[in-house]
């Protein structure tokens, strides 16, 4: 079976085994010059740095056709020999390691074996935590290497954070093709997924700005707090991270990067409650008094009426309340869960004055375009009602990564959804107790 067909995992191992991140990585430098380059640069640097110089060709110079690369393999096979050898191991920290590299008597099962043709053959050992490497394990079998191939006698060592650092300075690169790039996103993908402690940008602070790396640290964060990891997900049109819950007044809570040309402005957490018709009638009915909004206010939480028109399962109309009516239209719709039902369109009409009058809602310019676009000339003529109701919190770029530097983040965004869920009386059962993420922590 051939390892590095994409098609083909070790189907008999889980997705957390080393031997898999080892598949991943080579199926990336299979289909991934770049990533060749930058793992064979990393190589010849630590080569440099150790001051080891034994004439290591430069990349350029390499027949590409003749590069092959196996996963678990069992000895090296006459083809895979090069006239140079070098042991390398790829780990999660640094290690001084005072192992000679020499030929020993074993029946060598190699994580990895890279050849490049008759220059050189890399011999890849992966090791999640240093404490698992033994010295032999970094040697090739007597019977593998012939007497005449040149055996670098130190071994090189790559952590796995240059490694990530390194592929997320190749997305950066604005040649790279698609392909190529979709397959690097993958494998970091993967990283963050089975891996999160190899990633060096598990914090805020690491994360230098970047846009990119930031909404990475924002889904870990949702990730490591929520109790089943399928209910993260990216929403394309609020263009952030979010959890799903199985609450009927709110199906998903949203951990947004407020970014702009300027940088990092905030990272908003959201809980838009009612957002759809039958969101709204739960939410209003298990909604508490608008004090509990005011009390969250207090707590730093801002809030805003959602009140928009659906059709089908579409949203179309978005309308906005009177500045200072906000609590008459929350409890106008805590009093009128009646109203909240499906429209014909002379009813939805005749509402949208009524409400308009009462000042639960006003119709700007934009609105009765909307209206006029959306609503009367498709001749649509079935509507529902999705007055929602949104809390907000903001963390500002300082107080994110503060708390993030101390460990605190994971802890305050479940503090803050509980915090949000008091107004309909709902604990955050879909996320991990703030006594577990200590458990985590320590």
């Amino acid at each position: 079976m051939e390892r590095l067909n994409y098609f083909e995992p070790y189907k008999s191992k889980g997705a957390h085994e080393e031997d898999q991140l080892t598949r991943a990585f080579f199926v990336l430098l299979k289909y991934s010059l770049a990533t060749n380059y930058l793992f064979y640069d990393l190589i010849i640097s630590r080569l440099k740095n150790a001051q080891i110089d034994q004439d290591i060709p430069v990349f350029s110079s390499l027949d590409f056709s003749t590069i092959s690369l196996r996963t678990q393999s069992k000895g090296i096979s006459e083809a895979m020999v090069g006239n140079k050898l070098v042991s390398v191991l790829i780990t999660n920290e640094d290690v001084e390691l005072n192992t000679e590299i020499k030929r020993v008597d074993r029946e060598a099962v190699y994580d990895g074996v890279i050849s490049l043709g008759t220059d050189l053959t890399v011999l890849v050992e992966n090791k999640l935590e240093t404490k698992g490497v033994r010295a032999k394990q970094l040697c090739p079998g007597a019977e593998d290497v012939p007497e005449e191939v040149e055996i670098i006698q130190w071994p090189v060592v790559i952590k796995w954070s240059q490694i990530i650092k390194s592929l997320h300075s190749l997305l950066e690169v604005e040649n790279l093709n698609g392909p190529e790039k979709l397959l690097i996103e993958d494998f970091l993908n993967f990283v963050d997924d089975h891996f999160i402690y190899l990633n060096p940008y598990d914090k805020f602070h690491y994360c230098k700005g970047n846009f990119r790396l930031l909404n990475r640290r924002i889904k870990n964060i949702l990730s490591l707090i929520a109790k089943d990891e399928q209910n993260v997900d990216y929403h394309r049109n609020w263009k952030a991270f979010f959890i799903r819950t199985s609450l009927k007044p709110l199906k998903m809570i949203g951990l947004r990067l407020n970014f702009s040309e300027e940088g990092w402005r905030s990272l908003n957490l959201s809980c838009h409650f009612g957002d759809t018709l039958g969101q709204a009638k739960a939410f209003y009915k298990q909604a508490k008094d608008f004090a509990v909004v005011e009390k969250l206010k207090n707590k730093g939480w801002m809030y805003k009426p959602n009140f928009h028109i659906g059709h089908i399962q579409s949203n179309i109309v978005w309308l906005k309340t009177p500045e200072g009516n906000e609590q008459k239209y929350f409890e106008y719709w805590k009093e009128s869960l009646d109203k909240l039902r499906i429209y014909h369109q002379a009813e939805l009409m005749e509402l949208l004055d009524q409400l308009e009058g009462e000042g639960v809602i006003f119709i700007d310019d934009k609105g009765r375009q909307d209206i006029q676009k959306e609503i009367i000339e498709p001749n649509r003529n079935i509507f529902s009602l999705r007055p929602g109701f949104s809390l907000i919190y903001k963390f500002s770029p300082d107080e994110a990564t503060e708390l993030d530097r101390k460990n605190l983040m994971e802890k305050e965004i479940i503090e803050k959804i509980s915090e949000a869920l008091g107004l309909i009386g709902e604990t955050p059962h879909f996320l991990e107790s703030e006594q577990t993420m200590d458990m985590v922590e320590d």
